[in-house]
């Protein structure tokens, strides 16, 4: 079956040639277990989370 004009257009739009990158750990590119990542941590005092993730509230 032969495309259309309008889809042919519509395909080769620019937002439709969007492509996949590999994983970029420096440039924050990753999804998960990044080497960059910090170690998790949590730390509460009197029930509210004073420090997570090594960062203080």
């Amino acid at each position: 079956m032969k495309r259309s004009k309008r889809i042919e257009t519509l395909d080769a739009r620019p937002v439709n040639l969007d492509g996949y990158i590999n994983e970029w750990p420096e440039m924050g590119f990753v999804a998960m277990s990044s080497p960059y990542d910090p170690k998790p941590s949590v730390r509460v005092e009197d029930g509210k989370i004073m420090e997570l993730d090594g960062k203080p509230r």
